[in-house]
């Protein structure tokens, strides 16, 4: 384990409970937020780590949500239990998503088969769980935003400030959030996703276009440090090409697909090929197969419905 990943400054504390997800808790002077909630079925961890974290006499003001997504959202219910009044930040289009039974349905399955994953594992992970302690018993109604965040609107925190840059291309509701004064910029998913051996991973869950886009806009940012989603601090080499990568990763993934489609192979021979090209195994794609297969039919499914457009 590269320790410098999890090395951050003194107000941003790492309340990682178990595989699957980062979480961050930045504590501002004024007010506190929860950065990413990770997987749910270890949110009654979660919720542990944040109460030894915090300063005493301290709440949690804020949970930050990146975008909608099962791995990103599963503490969620634990953190709004420990503390109702925190308020839950996020995207217009994520609020619209945890409004839909079968959105809540889905984020319900995928958390249960993540944990029936991970369980069958040798532990690879870099965190302390016992799986003993695992629960999926939250409900649904706990999974919400309280308040829609959108381009431009700042976070305050009182001594830190984050800035939201609205980034689709994952997914419609991705945002990326950068912090001032700190000059760290927390990049959304859409950037792509760095394994640890230092490979870019991209899920262009809505299309290629806009994932150049939000790419180009989190570069244009200029931020000196890099906080990359499920990975932690960037290490200042990788961080100096961290855009090319992103770059590199989504011209190369578009290519591939596109490129079989024009030589006549169906969605399932695309898929193969995505797979040999992609799947690392959980440790290095740091999500069960089953979500690897699911996020990987539907990016070539949006890759190939905008290649029709061009």
């Amino acid at each position: 384990m590269n320790k410098e990943r999890f090395e951050f400054a003194e107000h941003i504390k790492r309340v990682t409970a178990g595989p699957g997800g980062e979480v961050l808790l930045i504590v501002g002077d004024k007010k506190t937020a929860v950065m990413e909630c990770g997987m749910a079925f270890c949110g009654k961890k979660l919720v542990e780590n944040v109460k030894k974290e915090l300063p005493a006499g301290r709440s949690l003001d804020y949970i930050i949500i990146s975008h909608s997504h099962y791995d990103h959202i599963g503490g969620l219910p634990y953190l709004k239990q420990a503390w109702p009044a925190a308020k839950v930040l996020g995207a217009s289009y994520a609020k619209e998503v945890f409004t839909k039974k079968n959105a809540l349905k889905t984020i319900h399955e995928l958390s249960c088969t993540a944990l029936e994953s991970y369980q069958k594992m040798e532990p690879f992970w870099d965190v302390d769980f016992d799986f003993n302690d695992a629960d999926l018993n939250y409900m649904d109604k706990d999974i919400h935003v309280d308040d829609v965040i959108k381009e431009g609107d700042l976070i305050d925190l009182g001594s830190a400030a984050l800035r939201v840059l609205e980034t689709p291309g994952h997914t419609n509701c991705s945002l990326s959030f950068y912090m001032e004064p700190d000059d760290i910029l927390f990049p959304a998913e859409t950037m792509g996703c760095l394994s640890p051996r230092g490979e870019m991973m991209m899920s262009m869950l809505k299309g290629y276009r806009d994932t150049m886009k939000s790419i180009e806009k989190g570069e244009k940012v200029g931020a000196k440090r890099i906080i990359a989603p499920h990975y932690g601090m960037v290490a200042k080499d990788i961080a100096e090409n961290y855009w090319n990568l992103s770059k590199s990763a989504a011209e190369t993934c578009r290519n591939l697909i596109t490129d079989l489609s024009e030589k006549g192979a169906s969605e399932e021979e695309i898929y193969r090929a995505y797979k040999e090209r992609y799947w690392h195994g959980i440790r290095l794609n740091q999500q069960p197969e089953e979500a690897f297969e699911v996020n990987g039919k539907n990016v070539i499914r949006a890759i190939l419905k905008e290649k029709e457009s061009y």
